[in-house]
């Protein structure tokens, strides 16, 4: 069985943004030839072996569960890895025919994140940009303590219009 260790391996373990390594291992992961239970068995690996936002484990982690919505038919956008000053980084988008729009925050972790309102200011400026009316934004979790991450989304301005998925 193909693992993600394996694959990271032959990347040199560089999962960067705007890097050729990244762009062959989207490849790699939307092919139709995996099947549901191999992905899940990469998330978890993943999961297990991440230590950190920055770590190839993280970032697989992220490209994975974007590559995921291929297979309902949504069309996909993957985001960055490392956000960078006065570019759009959010995680990834799925997007219906209709033009209904999920905005992605992946983490194997509930740590790093602050506040719900980073994703929020992506969903107000996606809609303004590209004339959304139904933008959503979605948390998807590897692991750990999500009660606070769920109190600050039902707290905040968003609640209507984001939610949060514990793999």
């Amino acid at each position: 069985m193909t693992e993600i260790k394996d694959v990271l391996n032959l990347l040199d373990k560089e999962l960067k943004d705007d890097t050729e390594q990244a762009k062959r291992f989207r490849k790699f992961v939307e092919q139709e030839k995996w099947t549901t239970e191999q992905m899940r068995k990469w998330l978890d690996e993943c999961i297990y072996n991440s230590s950190g936002a920055h770590d190839p484990y993280n970032r697989a982690f992220q490209d994975l569960v974007i590559s995921l919505w291929i297979k309902l038919g949504f069309e996909i956008q993957y985001g960055r890895y490392t956000g960078k000053s006065g570019e759009e980084n959010y995680d990834g988008t799925w997007k219906r025919e209709n033009g209904d729009t999920i905005v992605l925050e992946v983490k194997t972790s509930t740590w790093p994140i602050g506040s719900v309102r980073q994703l929020g200011e992506y969903l107000e400026i996606l809609s303004k940009k590209e004339d959304i009316k139904n933008i959503f934004g979605l948390y998807v979790i590897g692991k750990g303590d999500v009660q606070p991450l769920i109190e600050q989304i039902l707290g905040s301005k968003y609640k209507n219009r984001m939610r949060l998925i514990l793999y």
